[in-house]
């Protein structure tokens, strides 16, 4: 047998044992019904069931994003923050223009202290998306965190001028005038407040 003989028998033998074996493609339909069942689990409070669909439908097809943002926000939800900030990381960098991506990590470093992460990730979603009055309002809160009531005030009053009846921006706006030394704009944002939640 010659040199030519000995390596095409030896590509026809590895085909025929698959280690030649064509890159499979990512089985998209297989990955959202896993995605989908990892929801069903998290409706549930199945947080690790969850978190393991998500990871099954990330290995099924790696570009769903969806099922990586749904990982991070299972992590958050188990307390693992390492890994929650990991694939919320890979969520926002597989589709920087996701929200909710952004939206994840803005909650999650507002959660653990980071006042300017959590304001650089709510910045996020604002530009991609300026209609939502709760990003407004966890922007707000993360400028409170931050001390930087003017910023604070200015985002609360945006939330107010999506959804003027946000009880929580009502008391942020308050709550910011008044660690701004305002007392009179604060007492007003306290009676609007109190006058929704009746």
């Amino acid at each position: 047998m010659n040199l030519r003989t000995s390596a095409a028998l030896v590509a026809v033998l590895a085909a025929v044992f698959g280690v030649l074996a064509p890159e499979s493609k990512p089985n998209r339909i297989e990955a959202a019904r896993l995605n989908n069942l990892g929801v069903a689990y998290m409706n549930q409070q199945l947080f690790e069931k969850g978190l393991k669909s998500f990871q099954q439908a990330s290995e099924a097809d790696p570009k769903l994003t969806i099922a990586r943002l749904n990982a991070g926000i299972a992590y958050l939800n188990l307390q693992k923050v390492d890994e929650a900030k990991s694939a919320l990381e890979d969520a926002a960098k597989q589709d920087p223009k996701n929200p909710y991506a952004w939206y994840g990590l803005g909650m999650l470093a507002k959660n653990t202290g980071d006042a300017q992460a959590a304001i650089d990730a709510f910045k996020h979603v604002v530009d991609i998306d300026a209609s939502d009055a709760d990003t407004w309002y966890f922007l707000g809160t993360a400028y409170v965190q931050a001390k930087q009531f003017p910023q604070a005030i200015e985002a609360f009053d945006h939330a107010l001028k999506i959804n003027p009846l946000h009880a929580s921006a009502e008391f942020g706006m308050s709550r910011a005038y008044q660690q701004s030394a305002d007392v009179e704009h604060a007492r007003e944002h306290l009676k609007k407040f109190q006058y929704i939640t009746q």
